[in-house]
Formats: C-alpha cells, sequence, structure tokens
C-alpha cells in the first residue's frame, strides 16, 4: 500500500526531471544565433571595457579576457592556431588591464585576484590540451599572469605576500 502512495510522486519527480533535461538543451537555432552574436558582442565588451575606468572596468576586461581564452580553447580545438594565439594575446592583455583597473582603484582586489587566479586555472587546461610548439606563448602568458597575480597579492597583503616563503628551522 505504501508502495502505491509513493508511485505518483516518483511519476512527477520524473515528468519534471525529463522536463528539466529538454529545457538544458538549446535547439540547434539558438546555437546558430549565438555563434551569429557572439563577435558582436563581444566586440562590444570589447569597447565597453576599453572606455570604461575603476572597478567597473576591471570586471568588463576581466570578462573580456574569461571570453578571449574560451575563444582560443575553441579555436585550438578548431585547428586555427594562429587566430587562437591572437586571441589569447588578447587575453593576456584584457587580463593585464583588469589588474591595473583593479590596483587603480584599489577596490574588490581579492574578487580580481580570484577571478585571475580562475583564468590561470583555465589556461592552464587550454595549454596542457597542445602539442608542445603550440604550448610555449601559453607558458609564457602563465608566467606574465603570475607575475599581475603577485601584484595583486601584494597590493592585499603586502610585499611579503608574493615572495618566497621561509620554512622555519
Amino acid at each position: 500500500m505504501n508502495v502505491l502512495r509513493g508511485l505518483p510522486l516518483l511519476l512527477l519527480l520524473a515528468v519534471h526531471c525529463i522536463a528539466q533535461q529538454n529545457s538544458a538543451e538549446p535547439s540547434p537555432q539558438s546555437i546558430e544565433s549565438l555563434q551569429k552574436e557572439g563577435p558582436a558582442k563581444f566586440a562590444e565588451l570589447q569597447q565597453r571595457a576599453d572606455q570604461a575606468s575603476g572597478a567597473e572596468c576591471a570586471k568588463l576586461s576581466m570578462r573580456a579576457a574569461r571570453q578571449a581564452l574560451e575563444s582560443a580553447d575553441r579555436l585550438f580545438l578548431s585547428g586555427n592556431a594562429q587566430a587562437a594565439h591572437d586571441a589569447v594575446d588578447v587575453s593576456m592583455h584584457y587580463a593585464q588591464r583588469a589588474v591595473e583597473c583593479t590596483l587603480e582603484s584599489r577596490k574588490h582586489q581579492k574578487a580580481a585576484e580570484i577571478e585571475l587566479r580562475g583564468l590561470i586555472r583555465r589556461m592552464n587546461d587550454v595549454a596542457r590540451m597542445l602539442d608542445s610548439e603550440e604550448r610555449q606563448q601559453l607558458t609564457d602568458a602563465l608566467a606574465e599572469l603570475e607575475k599581475e597575480r603577485d601584484r595583486l597579492l601584494q597590493a592585499i597583503f603586502g610585499p611579503a605576500a608574493a615572495g618566497p616563503k621561509e620554512q622555519p628551522r
């Protein structure tokens, strides 16, 4: 008898799960429209980031850096290495701009450091899937991003934050 009481609830749960799964998968038409709008939206984001100042500049620049890195990842996967390297350069430019704006505004420094750490992690993931000849630019970019992260850490915690840590004897 208890099984029969739970059956309608189980059916309702199954219908809900199927509906969620169907709504999570975008239709081919929406994918095509996103691909067509992508470059225009990214260009608009770049323009807004270039014109902004202070904390807004940092936020928009970091978003542009993430999107450029995702674009580079897609380009590497499609075999267009030169365009992917250009996208990595764009990502680096906006990541450095985000750090610069954060340091100038002295606002949201910890959030910027966390986002920069995520960008570094993502760039590491992209670099791991590349051949050794394509990996060098990303290795150099990662070293630069680590320097930018050290600058942020120094601004947050002081000069001793980014240096090598001494082990007590």
